[in-house]
């Protein structure tokens, strides 16, 4: 924000806030009827329903390997040599390549989609939200 000050007799007291105004081709024309709070209110509903799924999703992958190396911990597991067959390694990196799939391949649709549920006002507005919700979904889904 930029404020301005008028130095003229009575309004000297009087400050004025302004900030330059978008470019037109930001601008979603067709969301400029609807109020802030509704977007606001669609964005998270859809992001907390793509929450929901995909902790649907993720979490059946992730747990056992979570809690295979958690036993491996507790047992005072020692690192073990590399000799385990190719089909072994595959077997134990399965959830891993699972969850990179499902980061990777699907995951920045429906982020896409929620994005453009919110029905913005600005397209750079939509585009933040989207690249903020793909960073936080990947850190729950990989966490």
């Amino acid at each position: 924000w930029k404020t301005l000050k008028f130095g003229h007799v009575p309004f000297t007291s009087v400050t004025l806030e302004y900030e330059p105004a978008p470019h037109p081709d930001d601008i979603n024309w067709d969301n400029m009827h609807l109020p802030r709070w509704r977007s606001e209110l669609l964005f998270w509903f859809f992001t907390l329903m793509l929450a929901v799924v995909m902790m649907v999703i993720v979490t059946p992958i992730n747990v056992p390997q979570v809690i295979m190396r958690l036993e491996w911990l507790i047992s005072g597991g020692e690192p073990q040599d590399d000799k385990d067959s190719d089909i072994d390694s595959f077997a134990k990196h399965f959830s891993s390549l699972l969850l990179l799939l499902i980061n990777r391949s699907l995951l920045p649709f429906p982020i896409q989609w929620v994005a453009i549920a919110g029905r913005f006002r600005r397209k750079t507005e939509e585009e933040i939200r989207q690249m903020h919700l793909n960073f936080w979904l990947l850190v729950v889904n990989t966490w």
